[in-house]
């Protein structure tokens, strides 16, 4: 772009030159006149001293004469007195003479640089001499003589010494008229030297005024947009040098054009020059690719037409202030609409020229610039909306812990409105004895400048709620520094964890109880096979050994039954799954608890009509019912109600969400509940644990709840327990509705089953050495071959080697290396026909995916009764043998 600033004019020396043209005349005519006044001064000082010098020549001819008459006087002068006189006159005049002479010969009228002058200087000094050696002595001569010899003689030397006076009189009056001659050429030279420098510089002045004049033309021309014509600097004035100045100035100027012009067609803003009459005069590349419409169009058409109707009149009012009010410009939006009817967005700079009847303007294209805002004015709303219905606590508070602001569904979350939680201090929403917790946390947040955790607030209504939060502090210019908290409340999730936490140590325990159970149903094992053997081998009449043996056999099944109970709890318990109505069970339970309970006990009876059945293990309910029944008695030492209720419940997708281990769908709720001294929360945690109990010590096993527990989840519901201290106990157990269940082998099935073996071999997998010793003896006893094996590797590598003599596998389920599960798949992949037994703690279900009851496959529960054990051996073989098995 063109800069004043870079235009620089022609160099000094040239600007030094250009100032000659003029000046020329006048100092050739100033030098002129200084010679004409030196010349004529000159002359005329010369023809003053020669005027003088020629006065005393003729003085000193008419001296000479004098001398001659006063010579006269004397010799004529009768008295000595007169001739005295004439003779001082004559001396006098005499005098004068030699003078005269002097002065004159003492001047150099000529000038000695000149012939003439040094000719009249030596003629001047010859006249002096001779005057003084001739002429002197004869004035003497005659004055004394007084005869007229020595007076014809003066008069002669007198005659002579005037001739000789009037001959330089007439060389300088030659000279002086010489003097005047050159005198009359410096007047005529001068004047014509004058004239003709006047000449000159008029003529000059007159060029230079045409050469202005043009110079002028071409700045019109420039004025008027001509920058194509170029200026000639003719000449080296200063005239000259505007022209060569105004030259460049058009080149810059012309380059600044291009430039311009260049940049108005390649702009990527709209740039226009419209007038007053409505019409665009010109405009650039951008509107054409913007707008869609030709150059054509958008010149031929008035601009208005192409303004977004909407906008018309305010566009309208935008140039009526720069056209009318005299604004010197003017800023404004307004739409266009394009070609295809689209419409984009203008931002206008407007600057009118009054003088041209134009306005010039730029528009900027900023429709994605309005777009990006409505789209963030929209996302902020959208914004705030989400700030303002997000299930949290979305606040700002300063560094002391007063509410600046406040979301609207955190203040109703904890049951208060905005304007009852801003201005608060945090301090009033919490309890007082973590009043300490927010001092703490304003203080990690000035020094760290953050903070999160958990913060227990309490509600409008009383109720806690515990808070996961996450604040930073911030500092702005316009707000200061404040806290930006964000928090979520996590009372339910804590609860959850909790539960998860009572529910993973749960099962935690349970695998431990599973191990323990295992463990000792393996040495009962061995006690009531090798106490059965020696019973069968005790003669009829020893019957003292026999009670002896009787006790050993009685003790271990009560140890039996703990570990049964125990079993229950893990989930490893045998149940037999049928469809049961429940609201049998519960009318039956309530007949066993009226005769069970003390008399100031009142039990109750609530169900609902018209109930399905569900898979459930008759015997079982009615267990878990007598074992609460037994803690509702327990808990109510002077009486009360226990209601036994039955009922369906729907439970849902958000109950499932805050209770993650239940599916929703359809239940039964069979609820026991006391009106007894109730449990506090820290008792409530570990209600489920074995061995807990709040009995005194040999009052109980604190076994009853545990195996509760575990019987609901074999039924594949749960249990909840619900208790206050001093507000009774309710034990809610929930049963899935509408289950079909698979049928069960009875043990009356069996009963008739022989147990006595006819010789097959079985291949004993046990990795307890006197369980598996005691099993071979008891199945020897009982008729049958024996391959024994302490694992699973050993039993495969065996039945492999021998698989054409064994009839059936009998293994443990647990064992190292491998166990009992993954010894039946590798077998069963093999040959699909092998029957197997499992001798084990756990019920089918527990055995895992792959090995269902039926078709070759039982179990036999631990501790073995030896009987049952035969019975189960021989129906599997028996059924083997139907299906053609070898």
């Amino acid at each position: 772009m063109f800069q004043p600033q870079s235009f620089r004019v022609p160099e000094v020396r040239v600007l030094s030159r250009a100032r000659w043209p003029l000046l020329g005349p006048v100092v050739l005519f100033a030098v002129l006149a200084a010679g004409y006044w030196f010349a004529t001064a000159r002359i005329a000082e010369s023809l003053r001293q020669a005027g003088g010098w020629v006065a005393e020549a003729g003085r000193q001819r008419v001296l000479a004469y004098r001398v001659l008459d006063l010579v006269r006087s004397a010799q004529a002068a009768d008295s000595e007195s007169v001739r005295a006189a004439e003779l001082a006159a004559l001396d006098s005049a005499v005098r004068e003479i030699e003078a005269g002479l002097a002065s004159l010969s003492g001047r150099s009228v000529l000038g000695e640089e000149t012939s003439s002058g040094r000719a009249v200087d030596l003629a001047l000094e010859a006249l002096a001499a001779r005057w003084r050696d001739t002429a002197m002595p004869l004035v003497r001569d005659a004055v004394a003589e007084r005869e007229g010899v020595a007076l014809a003689e003066l008069r002669l030397a007198v005659k002579r010494h005037a001739e000789g006076i009037d001959a330089l009189l007439g060389v300088a009056r030659s000279w002086a008229s010489g003097q005047r001659r050159q005198l009359y050429w410096a007047h005529v030279g001068f004047g014509i030297g004058g004239a003709g420098l006047l000449l000159w510089w008029v003529l000059l002045l007159r060029s230079r005024q045409r050469r202005l004049a043009l110079l002028l033309q071409s700045a019109g021309r420039m004025a008027t947009g001509d920058m194509e014509t170029p200026i000639a600097a003719v000449g080296r004035d200063d005239v000259a040098l505007m022209a060569a100045v105004l030259e460049a100035l058009r080149r810059k100027i012309r380059e600044s054009l291009e430039e311009r012009g260049r940049f108005f067609q390649l702009s990527s803003s709209l740039m226009c020059i419209a007038g007053y009459d409505g019409y665009f005069k010109e405009i650039n590349a951008a509107w054409e690719r913007v707008l869609g419409y030709s150059r054509f169009e958008l010149l031929s058409r008035p601009w208005l037409e192409f303004v977004h109707p909407e906008d018309r009149q305010a566009t309208v009012e935008a140039a009526r202030r720069l056209t009318i009010e005299g604004r010197e410009v003017e800023s404004f939006e307004n739409r266009y609409v394009k070609a295809d009817g689209g419409v984009v967005v203008l931002r206008w700079n407007v600057v009118p020229s009054p003088e041209e009847r134009l306005l010039y303007g730029v528009a900027y294209d900023v429709t994605e610039l309005r777009e990006r805002e409505r789209a963030e004015r929209l996302a902020a709303a959208r914004y705030a909306d989400l700030v303002e219905q997000a299930p949290a606590l979305i606040c700002t508070h300063d560094l002391g812990g007063r509410f600046l602001t406040v979301n609207r569904n955190g203040a109703r979350a904890l049951g208060y409105e905005v304007e009852e939680v801003v201005g608060r201090n945090l301090k009033d929403f919490v309890p007082r004895e973590f009043t300490g917790d927010v001092d703490r946390y304003l203080a990690r947040v000035r020094e760290r400048g953050w903070d999160g955790g958990y913060l227990t607030l309490v509600s409008k209504e009383g109720s806690r709620r515990v808070l996961e939060y996450s604040s930073v502090l911030r500092r702005e210019p316009d707000l200061g520094i404040y806290v930006l908290g964000y928090a979520q409340d996590v009372t339910e999730e804590r609860d959850l964890e909790r539960q998860l936490r009572q529910v993973q140590k749960l099962d935690s325990i349970g695998r431990l109880t599973a191990g323990i159970a295992h463990d000792f149903n393996n040495i009962l094992s061995v006690i009531t096979a090798n106490a059965e053997l020696l019973r069968r081998s005790v003669p009829e009449e020893a019957e003292d050994l026999r009670e002896d043996i009787e006790d050993m056999l009685r003790a271990a099944r009560n140890g039996a039954k703990m570990i049964s109970q125990l079993m229950s709890f893990s989930r490893r318990a045998e149940l037999r799954l049928e469809g049961v109505e429940l609201q049998g069970v519960v009318s039956e339970a309530a007949g066993m608890l009226d005769r069970l309970l003390p008399d100031n006990i009142e039990v109750r009876v609530e169900v609902e009509e018209g109930l399905p059945p569900v898979a459930a293990d008759r015997q079982a309910v009615l267990q878990i019912l007598l074992n609460l029944a037994t803690n509702a008695r327990d808990a109510m030492p002077e009486g009360g109600v226990l209601t036994l209720a039955l009922s369906k419940v729907s439970l849902d997708d958000s109950y499932s969400a805050r209770h993650p281990w239940v599916a929703a769908g359809e239940y039964l709720c069979l609820s026991c509940s006391d009106t007894g001294t109730g449990m506090d929360a820290e008792t409530l945690e570990r209600v489920f644990e074995p061995f807990f109990t709040t009995k005194p010590a040999g009052k109980g096993t604190g076994l009853g709840l545990s195996m509760v527990y575990g019987l609901m989840q074999q039924h594949r519901g749960f249990a909840h327990v619900y208790s206050e201290p001093g507000r009774g106990t309710v034990v809610k157990l929930y049963f899935p509705a509408g289950v079909a269940v698979a049928s069960m082998e009875s043990a009356a099935q069996l009963q008739s089953v022989s147990w006595e073996g006819r010789g097959e071999c079985i291949l004993l997998v046990e990795d307890n050495e006197l369980l598996r010793r005691t099993a071979r003896r008891a199945l020897t006893k009982f008729g049958y071959r024996v391959l024994e094996a302490p694992n699973g590797q050993e039993g495969l590598k065996t039945w492999r080697e021998r698989r054409s003599e064994v009839a059936l596998v009998l293994t443990d389920f647990e064992m190292p290396e491998m166990g009992g599960r993954e010894l039946f798949q590798a077998v069963r992949a093999e040959d699909p026909l092998v029957p197997f037994v499992f001798a084990s703690g756990y019920s089918v279900g527990e055995l895992g995916e792959g090995v269902e009851a039926g078709g070759g496959v039982r179990i036999v529960q631990k501790p073995w009764d030896l009987e049952a054990l035969g019975r189960v051996i021989r129906a599997v073989l028996d059924e083997s043998a139907r299906r053609g098995s070898p």
